[in-house]
């Protein structure tokens, strides 16, 4: 039996650990923790949706016969930290592996990968976010090339990779960017703008 822990924002069904797991063997582990709602400022409607979220998502995961053990928030709990939930998760149902998809938050992702295997005494997995157009190995590569980075050329590799406003190797609207025109002193009067008509379709698709 192994361990798939969801965070926050990966709320998919088709997200890598789910499909990576086995429903009626492993067990899913949502919690809702001091740490992961504090370590910057958020609004409090904000952590009060991803919170309901979180919820309506483990229900509905266990509609569909998944095992999910769900820690819900309490301010005085001793559960501060993700680790001290699998950790006591641990001590109640021990598993062979902690299975989770790859962090969107740097912080998260560097302790996991740094000192959760060893603390928890737990073998990890850490796959990949396939709700990406581009792996963290390959943005390395692609970075990897160049003395200085700039994301308006990241943005144009992954845009010739997906075909995504392009049209035969070309962008749409035959420009990479309109940051020129962006830049440009408002005069005080307004203006009327010309769009790319298939460009805004494409958008809006």
């Amino acid at each position: 039996m192994r361990f798939g822990l969801i965070l926050g924002d990966q709320l998919h069904h088709q997200l890598s650990t789910l499909k990576f797991l086995n429903r009626t063997q492993d067990v899913i582990l949502m919690a809702e923790v001091m740490e992961e709602s504090t370590y910057v400022s958020h609004h409090p409607q904000k952590i009060a949706l991803i919170f309901s979220a979180m919820r309506h998502f483990a229900k509905e995961l266990k509609a569909q016969g998944w095992r999910v053990r769900y820690h819900p928030f309490q301010r005085d709990s001793r559960l501060r930290k993700l680790i001290d939930f699998v950790d006591a998760q641990q001590q109640v149902l021990p598993a062979t592996a902690l299975v989770i998809t790859h962090c969107g938050e740097y912080r998260l992702q560097h302790e996991i990968e740094n000192h959760w295997s060893s603390q928890l005494q737990l073998p990890l997995h850490c796959l990949n976010d396939d709700r990406f157009f581009c792996s963290p190995a390959q943005f390395r590569q692609w970075a990897s090339q160049y003395h200085s980075l700039r994301m308006e050329y990241f943005y144009r590799e992954m845009r010739k990779q997906t075909g995504y406003l392009m049209q035969q190797q070309q962008p749409l609207g035959k420009q990479w960017n309109y940051d020129s025109a962006n830049r440009k002193t408002w005069s005080g009067q307004p203006c009327l703008l010309r769009y790319d008509l298939s460009l805004i379709r494409l958008i809006w698709m």
